[in-house]
This record gives C-alpha cells, structure tokens and sequence, in this order.
C-alpha cells in the first residue's frame, strides 16, 4: 500500500497566478497550463519591442532569453539600463512590481516558482523561513541556466511522464535559490549539514521503486518511505546513489524494459505500461536516449 501522502496540497499554478502578460507583443509559444504542475509554472515566449507593468506576485520569478536583449528595468525606485547578452537570468522577488521596457525582439523563458515551495525547503534545510530572496537582474547563473533549460525541455515532453523531474526541479530551483540569492534574518541557522540515506533506508526506497515502477511516482511518496522532508530527502537520496530520484527511476524502468525485451510475449505497448512511461512513443525516446538504440533494435540484437 502506498504511503499516505503530506506535502503541501497545492492546485496547478496557473498563468493568472504569475506577473506575465501575454497580448499582441508577448506570444506564449508553449507552457505548463494544463500539465497539472503545481509548484512552478513554465513559458516560453516569442516578443516584440513592448513596455509591460508586471505586478506583484507572491512567487518567484526568473527570466532568461535565448537571445541578446536590450532592457530598460525598474524596481523597488532603482532604474537599470543594460544591453545583455543571452541566457542571463533576472530574477525578481515575491511581492516586488517591475516595469520593464525591452527594445529588441526576443525569444524568453519565464519560470515562476511559488513561495510555499521555497519556504518548505528553507525550513528543512535551514530550520526556519527567516529568509528573504534578493532581486537580480541579469544574474551569470550556469546552475539556474541548467535547471531553467531542464524545464524548458519538460515542457515537451508528455505532462503525466515528467511528475517526479518537476518536483525534484522546483525544490532543487528553491534550494539553489536559497543557498545563492538570499539573505538571513536575525537569528536565523546555517543550512543543514547534508548527510546520506542509511542502507536500510535506501533499500525501504529501492523496493519502493521495484514495486511502484508502472504507477506514477513523486518526491513526496519516496521521502515518506523514509520519513524524511522532499528536500531532506533529495540531498541524502543524491548523496547515496549520485544520482537524482528521476534519474534512478528512469534506469530501474530501461532496465526492466530490457529484461522485457527478452520475451516475445511482450509487445511494445505493453513493455511501456509495465515500465510505467506515458506511451509507446515516449518509451521509444527514452530508451534510445538512455540506451543508445531503439527498442525495436534491441530486442533483435538480443534475440
């Protein structure tokens, strides 16, 4: 039986929820509406020369372009005038209003991350939520480049196959954003020293695994197994395998695929399903990316 599930009960975050605009300069080209993410919300944009008033949200927002920007910003009384190269990020705190004027066509990606996300991860990872987010504005971020890039990448790929990567990208965008773009309040403690899962803890999460391989797995579910925070739960998981709880949940799936693969009586839609991917397309992808080869050519090197 499943564990019983106790992180926070959000709805999807929704694109009324967030300071974009989208009109005849701002073309949302894709994003998360209807994929059911619930802690961060996704778009990339087409845009022309616009001046846009962003209000104030109580999220997180990054922005980041794929193209060179010229950008005149203003925000809480400071102006700024820069002409950036691409994928630096802005990021912009909770409860802080922008005014943005942009004088070059652009192509963005704007990811809002909810406070409620941060604020679980600094109480876990710092014993408190006495912690403010600093505003930036073109920030030379490689890790927030990586992870931004991760979610663009989600975004193509099938909403119920990537549930266990969203939630490990938003806490691990709320961690990094803690550790690197925040101060502390009076008082506040050091961030927690990261310690690894024990092996009885670790084999209570690869059984889990083995025996929840074709359901839809989440953060949450896993870090209840060893009843542990998501974000506690991440840095001990990555501290005993190397490796991201999505990253090993894919392995554990191509590998059972191969086993699969040996025997005849299994077709290749019923190999996706057992394996737990979203479809035989998605399974196909994916095991080409991991393994090198397709299905198709696996099963007829091995037969």
């Amino acid at each position: 039986m499943p564990p019983l599930k106790r992180s926070l009960k959000l709805s999807e975050f929704r694109l009324e929820e967030t300071s974009l605009r989208i009109d005849t300069k701002v073309k949302l080209v894709k994003s998360s509406l209807g994929f059911g993410w619930t802690g961060i919300f996704a778009a990339a944009t087409d845009e022309q020369p616009h001046e846009a008033l962003h209000r104030a949200v109580p999220a997180v927002w990054f922005a980041t372009t794929f193209t060179p920007i010229d950008v005149r910003r203003s925000i809480s009384g400071l102006e700024q005038h820069r002409q950036m190269p691409r994928d630096l990020v802005s990021i912009t705190a909770p409860g802080e209003a922008v005014h943005d004027e942009i004088a070059t066509p652009l192509d963005a990606m704007h990811v809002f991350l909810r406070q409620e996300i941060f604020q679980e991860v600094a109480r876990e990872l710092y014993s408190d939520r006495d912690r403010t987010i600093l505003s930036r504005f073109g920030a030379n971020d490689p890790t927030l480049r990586l992870l931004i890039s991760a979610i663009r990448a989600s975004l193509d790929e099938p909403p119920q196959s990537n549930v266990l990567k969203i939630d490990y990208l938003a806490l691990a965008l709320a961690s990094h954003l803690l550790h690197r773009h925040s101060t502390a309040g009076p008082g506040s403690s050091a961030p927690k020293a990261a310690q690894s899962l024990s092996a009885r803890q670790l084999g209570a999460v690869v059984d889990y695994v083995a025996e929840n391989l074709s359901s839809t797995l989440t953060i949450e579910e896993l870090a209840v197994v060893v009843d542990l925070g998501r974000a506690q739960f991440l840095r001990r998981f990555k501290a005993a395998t190397s490796l991201t709880p999505y990253q090993y949940v894919i392995s554990r799936r191509i590998r059972r695929a191969q086993i699969l693969l040996g025997d005849r009586q299994f077709d290749y839609s019923s190999i996706a399903v057992v394996c737990g991917f979203a479809s035989q397309a998605h399974f196909a992808s994916t095991f080409k990316r991991v393994v090198g080869v397709t299905p198709g050519e696996y099963r007829r090197a091995i037969d």
